[in-house]
């Protein structure tokens, strides 16, 4: 039976042009390719004419999005665009190993009823120099409304997405995490898939949102703000 197709979206601001390459290389390398990758980014971005170049030399397998707002409305704007039957958000300095998504969307095979489907990681230097290596997230309303943290780039059914309305951007810094919540309330644990198998590099970088104390105690108390 063949994989289902899916779509990436990464939203990017001004990244660090190796970490963007590399991430976007990443994806185009994967065993199992997307349909389309769509890269979110402002006008103005450093790297907008090497997002462009890509654009036009992809084959329409990369496709630019410039919408105005914040991120989480341009990452909102980007999965409304996405044609494949799953859709996955991945940021643009992490590097997924190449079979990332032929592993996770195997598991959409054998079991049709899964909406989220989501791995293990390592943690890496800037230089993706492997430093340890994540446990597997439970998938559990309980845990998420505890944890206020999500497992990272899951692939999520398009049609799920749509039923529970994409993003609500108003939680600013959370809308990813409210966005979980959403799915999880509709289609309780049973419906997400945690695979323990490593699949991608998790990049920690100096000035990063988990690198930065004060972004992160602000994103953490926009989503309790969610849970309440």
């Amino acid at each position: 039976m063949p994989l289902p197709s899916y779509s990436i979206v990464m939203t990017t601001k001004d990244m660090n042009r190796l970490f963007l390459r590399q991430a976007l290389e990443s994806l185009r390398n994967q065993n199992y390719p997307p349909l389309e990758i769509i890269i979110v980014h402002p006008a103005a971005d450093k790297n907008a004419e090497y997002i462009a170049g890509l654009e036009r030399s992809s084959r329409g397998l990369v496709r630019s999005l410039v919408p105005e707002g914040t991120q989480f409305e341009a990452m909102d704007a980007g999965f409304r665009e996405c044609q494949g039957e799953f859709v996955s958000a991945f940021d643009s300095d992490d590097y997924a190993l190449p079979a990332k998504y032929h592993v996770e969307l195997a598991e959409a095979v054998q079991d049709p009823s899964l909406q989220v489907i989501y791995s293990r990681y390592c943690y890496t230097d800037e230089n993706l120099n492997i430093q340890s290596i994540s446990e597997i997230d439970p998938p559990s309303l309980e845990w998420l409304r505890k944890m206020c943290i999500i497992p990272g780039p899951a692939l999520v059914r398009r049609e799920a997405g749509e039923k529970v309305g994409w993003l609500d951007t108003a939680y600013e810094g959370a809308a990813l995490y409210s966005f979980w919540l959403k799915l999880m309330e509709r289609y309780k644990g049973g419906a997400f898939k945690a695979v323990d198998a490593v699949t991608w590099l998790y990049r920690q970088r100096e000035g990063a949102l988990s690198q930065t104390e004060s972004k992160t105690v602000h994103q953490m108390d926009n989503r309790r703000k969610a849970v309440q």
